[in-house]
């Protein structure tokens, strides 16, 4: 199994999650008509301290929606979704090993028209070889 594959049982795991597009990778011109979305990015990943055949995947889930004059609202939006996903994700284990598990949430203010939240999440132990 890949880091890729692992990406996309994740990016199932959110399918059904009401938004405009959910892919993996963050794209550096996300489209206007891309909101809102989701997006799942793998960071790091190192060798398990307890399994020498396992590793501990580290991910990001992004979640963006455009401003629309209303920063408060696109906040409670955002919330909301972060929320919803966290409630799938968190303590869940793959029927193959790998337990998901949260770490923390953070805002970005870096872009005119949209705002972005970034969900760090790893997969504790779970065996890609």
């Amino acid at each position: 199994m890949s880091i890729f594959e692992i990406m996309q049982r994740l990016v199932a795991l959110l399918n059904d999650i009401d938004v405009k597009s959910i892919k993996i990778g963050l794209e550096r011109s996300i489209n206007i008509d891309d909101f809102p979305l989701i997006r799942v990015v793998p960071n790091d990943n190192e060798l398990d301290t307890f399994d020498g055949w396992a590793e501990d995947i580290y991910f990001s889930i992004y979640l963006g929606d455009s401003v629309d004059e209303n920063l408060e609202l696109c906040l409670k939006k955002l919330y909301e979704l972060e929320a919803s996903i966290k409630f799938r994700l968190h303590n869940y284990q793959f029927s193959d090993g790998g337990l998901i598990r949260f770490i923390k949430t953070s805002r970005s203010d870096e872009f005119r028209h949209y705002t972005l939240l970034r969900s760090d999440f790893k997969v504790e132990s779970i065996r890609l070889f």
